[in-house]
């Protein structure tokens, strides 16, 4: 708007509004003052209209674009100077300007101010107020105000553009009539608004409100129409002067605020409850309190979550079976919920906790019942039933076998169990245990959710056994000298079982058997003297018992046995050959008993040996209490003679030639141990020693059995017994060379290597049918190896003997050594002490060799 009418159109013009305001107006051809131009290159006015670059809000009104008027009598069209103006008190001077003020509502107590805060701002010139001067005076249009907000900054404060419009005014006037309650308010020169809310507003925002009027009556004169004229002329009685606008300008602060963020720490289940802990931990940039709030159920389980945002988590049963189902899905094992965590301030954030489901599901609990076997195939039939407390569907699974067995496991817990032939065998066999009668297995019940139970059964095996049948019996004829009748019994098994055989007391005698079934017949004295009456009948002159075969598992055969009663016969006369006893250290050892014991069994031996003038052999006789040994009895004699060769044994020599070599000395040494258990007669028990089985044995190495060889054999040994000369392979070829050293290559065959050593004598090989082998154990043991045959039952010369009966006759291939060794031997004893006895202990000697490779002793 130009100056009033009737102003000079150089210099300033002061024209009186009212009291208290001063309008300055600047010459409107008065160049622009683009630093106070909001446009130009120093401003940044804004009103409601779209922005045109490069072209100066003259040009459009809240609208939009306006044509462009240059002012009047403003060259080239310069639009007027903004000037601004503030109430003032009235003791101001003219021209003085106080700064911007902050308008801000006072409190209860404080006066409220009309008017706070005025500024004069540049309104939007129209280009055609210079071409219509009478319209701009009389029919000048009222300013208008279009707020807009511009932004909001870190700190909450608001900013915004009143967009003042007056087509025809060159100022304005702003006036913030009604302060903000919530914060301040100071408006530039721009027409442009800053809000700084209060702190209490600033992070939570809020909605304020001030009252802006905006007026054009500091532009000079002029009538806004006849309502203004009429208002001019009756003194502001009637009209409107319609200079001034006024707008409430609502400001919205949006809360400021940093929202919190959480992280979850979550445990893993009880394993018995299920119950699963953890936290949802949260955090705040702006230190704001934080509340948690989530559910309290889930499709699987309840969830209580506390104020600090710990939580406990508490599963369904349904939930927990589920998840122990076998075919459960990732799904099925996890459940998740929603917590979320807020500040109180509008910010909050959701964080899903994931919690593993424990599986809980509880195993089927089973029993089993078992029939009885069938008695003709062992054949056992039963059911293992089970039942679930979850009510799963159940399987049952078992072996397909046992040690002992087939097992059938049917779907429905039913079973079949069918013994081996093997396994009712063993079951059937006297000792069997109750682990031999009976056999378990397993069946397994397992439900869909992973639960299992085993259920063992136990069945009982049926015995089976086929009994043993006989074979027949077979008697000899009787010794005519001691009556003894020899035999066997045959009887077979079908199963293979060992057999056992038991002999029952004959009416006129003794029978013992064997454990092969051989046995020996021996009649009572008086028996034989019966059958010898003239008058005798057959039934004085035979005998009879049974032999029951036994096969362990049950079953047993009954033998008869009859045999014939030998007459009695006279006495033969006594050898030629004698032994002469001298009883020394450990003599209180020997009993009377003892000692007839051993003189009877020496009279035995030289009753077989023939001599032509008589021999009387001397022995050293003594006795040891030493349970620790190991040693039964030993004896030791002497070689005939000494050098590289073959040598008899004193008493060998002494019994062949008629000449004692020893002179006065005893011939030979015999020494028992008696901390062992002897059977000093003729009845032994099985825990008793056959004590003239024992020295018999004893006796035949003083008269010649026994090798020369003392410790491990080497080629350097060349004093050899007679015995020695007779050493040979299994082929034939002799040990012994003749320069009396071992054969090359043959000195392994004393420890067993290449076959052993055989006896080879012709005598023995006749009656044997081949060289006889002798004992040659892998590791040499002086006084039992190669001094003894190896093992042939029924020889008095075997390296073994054990527990009761031994064996007192000597068998034919003894007797054809006896002969290959130069002694003239009867085929029978002349004295009927000793008995064939088929059981044998074992028998640990020892033997020693004098120093300087002297004679050996035994």
């Amino acid at each position: 708007m130009r100056a009033a009418n009737g102003a000079g159109r150089t210099g300033s013009t002061l024209v009186a509004l009212g009291a208290g305001a001063l309008i300055m107006a600047a010459p409107a051809w008065a160049a622009p003052d683009r630093s106070a131009d909001p446009d130009g290159p120093g401003g940044a006015a804004r009103n409601s209209g779209p922005q045109q670059p490069g072209r100066p809000n003259a040009d459009r009104g809240p609208a939009g674009p306006r044509a462009q008027r240059p002012s009047a009598g403003a060259p080239g069209g310069v639009q007027p100077r903004v000037v601004v103006a503030v109430a003032v008190p009235a003791t101001a001077e003219v021209g003085d300007v106080p700064p911007l003020r902050e308008a801000r509502r006072p409190t209860a107590a404080q006066a409220r101010p009309a008017a706070q805060t005025a500024v004069v701002a540049r309104a939007t010139a129209r280009a055609d107020a210079a071409a219509n001067p009478i319209g701009e005076l009389f029919f000048n249009q009222t300013p208008t105000l279009d707020p807009t907000r511009t932004g909001q900054d870190s700190q909450s404060v608001v900013t915004g553009d009143l967009n003042i419009d007056d087509p025809d005014s060159a100022a304005v006037t702003y006036t913030v009539t009604e302060a903000p309650e919530r914060g301040s308010v100071m408006i530039d020169e721009s027409g442009r608004y800053t809000y700084t809310p209060d702190p209490a507003y600033a992070r939570i925002g809020t909605t304020d409100a001030f009252t802006v009027s905006v007026s054009d009556a500091a532009s000079g004169f002029h009538l806004h129409g006849l309502a203004g004229l009429l208002n001019l002329l009756t003194f502001g009685l009637l009209g409107a002067a319609g200079h001034t606008t006024t707008t409430r300008v609502t400001v919205v602060v949006d809360p400021r605020n940093t929202a919190p963020v959480a992280a979850v720490a979550v445990g893993g289940p009880d394993p018995v409850t299920g119950i699963v802990t953890g936290s949802v931990i949260g955090s705040d940039a702006d230190g704001d309190p934080l509340t948690y709030a989530g559910p309290a159920t889930t499709d699987k389980g309840a969830v209580s979550l506390a104020a600090d945002g710990t939580f406990v988590y508490t599963p369904t049963a349904d939930a927990r079976h589920a998840a122990a189902s076998a075919v459960a899905t990732a799904v099925d094992k996890t459940d998740t919920f929603t917590v979320t965590v807020s500040d109180g301030y509008g910010g909050s954030v959701d964080t899903v906790v994931s919690v593993e489901v424990s599986p809980l599901n509880e195993a089927p609990v089973g029993g089993v019942s078992v029939g009885t076997p069938d008695p003709d195939t062992g054949r056992v039939t039963g059911r293992v039933t089970a039942t679930d407390p979850d009510g799963d569907p159940l399987t049952y699974t078992g072996p397909a076998s046992t040690a002992k067995a087939a097992v059938t496991v049917a779907a429905d817990g039913a079973f079949t169990y069918l013994p081996t032939a093997e396994a009712r065998h063993r079951a059937a066999a006297v000792t069997a245990t109750v682990a031999d009668k009976t056999d378990t297995f397993t069946v397994t019940v397992t439900d869909d959710s992973g639960g299992s139970t085993a259920v063992q059964v136990t069945v009982t095996i049926s015995p089976r056994n086929s009994a043993p049948v006989s074979g027949g019996a077979v008697a000899g004829a009787p010794d005519a000298t001691s009556g003894v009748v020899t035999g066997s019994v045959v009887a077979l098994d079908a199963d293979g079982d060992s057999l056992s055989y038991s002999a029952s007391t004959p009416a006129r005698g003794t029978a013992s058997v064997a454990g092969n079934g051989s046995f020996t017949y021996t009649p009572s004295d008086s028996a034989r003297q019966a059958a010898a009456a003239p008058e005798a009948t057959d039934a004085d002159k035979a005998d009879a018992f049974t032999v029951t075969v036994s096969d362990g598992h049950g079953g047993s055969v009954a033998i008869p046995v009859s045999v014939t009663v030998a007459p009695a016969v006279a006495a033969p006369p006594h050898s030629l050959v004698s032994f002469g006893f001298t009883y020394g250290a450990g003599s209180q050892y020997w009993t009377p008993e003892a000692r007839s014991a051993l003189e009877s069994t020496a009279a035995s031996l030289a009753s077989y040996l023939v001599v032509g003038t008589p021999v009387t052999i001397t022995v050293n006789v003594s006795g040891i209490n030493s349970p620790s040994s190991g040693t039964l009895a030993y004896a030791s004699v002497n070689f005939a003679g000494g050098g590289a060769g073959f040598y008899r044994t004193v008493v060998q020599s002494e019994i062949i030639t008629g000449v004692d070599a020893n002179g006065g000395a005893a011939d030979a040494s015999i020494t028992y141990n008696w901390s062992y258990p002897w059977a000093l007669g003729n009845s032994v028990t099985g825990s008793e020693y056959d004590f003239k089985a024992v020295a018999l044995h004893e006796l035949l190495h003083t008269v010649g059995i026994l090798t020369g060889t003392g410790g491990n054999p080497t080629g350097a040994d060349r004093n050899w017994t007679t015995y020695d000369s007779f050493l040979a392979t299994a082929t034939g070829i002799p040990a012994i060379g003749d320069d009396f050293r071992i054969v090359g290559g043959l000195v392994g065959n004393f420890t067993g290597a290449g076959g052993g050593l055989y006896f080879a004598g012709p005598n023995a090989v006749a009656v044997y049918g081949g060289p006889v082998p002798l004992y040659t154990p892998g590791t040499w043991s002086e006084g039992s190896s190669v001094s003894h045959v190896d093992q042939l039952a029924g020889y008095v010369m075997n390296p073994f003997s054990g527990y009761g009966l031994g064996t007192r006759i000597l068998a034919p291939v003894e007797i054809a050594m006896l002969r290959d060794l130069g002694y003239t031997v009867r085929d029978q004893p002349l004295v009927y002490a000793i008995l064939l006895i088929g059981l044998r202990l074992r028998l640990r000697r020892k033997a020693c060799r004098t120093p300087n490779s002297g004679p050996f002793r035994r």
